[in-house]
């Protein structure tokens, strides 16, 4: 930033006995800290929660993706199954409901784990410094189901 001294005014100004403006340029250089040894600049952090720990087969799990910090614009969230999750401008998190397994008398209990594989500012916008948490997992129990063979002859 390079800036000079043009002119004074004010109603006060005529009260100086000798006003001297010196209009040599001053420079002011302004860095932002990415680079900065220790600094890698502005964090803002992305992750998953479960919102419960384990689900029954035939239901639903829910999770929320947290950012640390509220945004200016939206911020598009590309989950590790491809989903997508918008977190509103001004806001911190958003929800996100994944299929159930189902009840299926062949499958057996597992697990439901999602990560975050990318988190992009609507407007195209780059952060400084991005950093995407790790996974959440949600338990998946198996409900029994009775399955009754009957042989006739």
């Amino acid at each position: 930033v390079v800036k000079s001294i043009a002119t004074v005014e004010g109603a006060d100004v005529g009260k100086f006995e000798q006003l001297t403006l010196d209009k040599t340029p001053v420079s002011t250089q302004v860095t932002d800290e990415p680079g900065t040894p220790g600094s890698e600049g502005d964090l803002v952090k992305v992750t998953i929660t479960a919102d419960q720990t384990s689900v029954a087969e035939n239901v639903k799990p829910t999770f929320t993706v947290h950012v640390n910090q509220p945004l200016a614009h939206d911020l598009v969230v590309t989950l590790s199954n491809n989903a997508q999750v918008t977190i509103k401008a001004g806001e911190t998190s958003a929800p996100y409901t994944h299929d159930a397994q189902g009840d299926d008398v062949y499958q057996d209990a597992g697990q439901i784990s999602l990560g975050i594989t990318s988190a992009v500012d609507a407007t195209g916008a780059t952060f400084e410094n991005l950093e995407l948490g790790g996974a959440a997992s949600v338990q998946v129990t198996d409900t029994l189901d009775e399955v009754v063979a009957k042989l006739t002859a």
